[in-house]
């Protein structure tokens, strides 16, 4: 199977997880556009006041939480159901290297945070209403900060950290029934040690982002090893 065709079907296998939640994010994107027509964030004052604030502080808490889910679950959620679903048992026996799968995922990944984040923007840039009512808060973060945690842990780092612990676990056959437990013990003892490490540092945002760059290709290289040469099928 060549690198279109496996984008093809990893494409398929997305869409159909965001063919209900996408349209909906969407939609209350384009309401809290609407509502920051109105000044509801903030400037408005007319006779339906209460009324008005309670739904903009409604669909802003929904569009926090939508936000969170499509661009901070969902890339390591996908790479959870793509090791764990019945598909898995199909891509395996194909016989060929996991190098382009790896790469086709990580780019979608990349490209489903980058969409998500980057609708929100552009509804934020929309009305200086919404910045400020919605978006207006103060985090304490740089523009490379923001980078780091909004879009590079959840669309590259924790996806090449899932891909890497649930492939080692499948990969250790004495412990084969308790593959899923060592994956996440895995997961989450890379992920803190890798963040910790970096944090602990004391050092620029953009130097902590080559470190965890670095982190991020040996972990799908040896993700990659792993599953061309000691990953099992799991019996369900």
């Amino acid at each position: 199977m060549n690198m279109l065709n496996i984008a093809k079907w990893e494409l398929v296998k997305r869409i159909s997880k965001l063919k209900v939640i996408f349209p909906v994010y969407i939609g209350l994107l384009f309401v809290a556009t609407l509502l920051a027509g109105i000044g509801a964030y903030g400037l408005y004052n007319g006779p339906l006041i209460n009324i008005v604030s309670s739904l903009a502080n409604f669909t802003s808490i929904l569009i926090f939480g939508v936000t969170g889910y499509i661009g901070a679950f969902l890339p390591t959620a996908a790479v959870i159901s793509d090791m764990r679903s019945k598909h898995f048992a199909l891509e395996k026996m194909r016989g060929e290297s996991f190098v382009p799968t790896v790469v086709v995922r990580m780019i979608l990944s990349i490209l489903w945070v980058s969409l998500t984040l980057g609708l929100l923007l552009l509804t934020v840039t929309l009305s200086d209403d919404l910045h400020v009512g919605l978006f207006g808060l103060n985090f304490g973060m740089t523009s490379m900060e923001t980078i780091k945690w909004l879009w590079f842990y959840p669309a590259i780092l924790s996806p090449a950290i899932v891909t890497f612990a649930l492939i080692a676990g499948q990969s250790l056959r004495r412990w084969k029934a308790l593959s899923l437990v060592c994956a996440f013990v895995l997961y989450f003892t890379i992920g803190v040690t890798i963040v910790l490490l970096v944090e602990c540092l004391s050092i620029p945002t953009l130097a902590e982002l080559v470190i965890d760059s670095i982190a991020v290709i040996l972990l799908l290289t040896a993700a990659c090893w792993l599953y061309d040469n000691k990953c099992e099928i799991p019996d369900e």
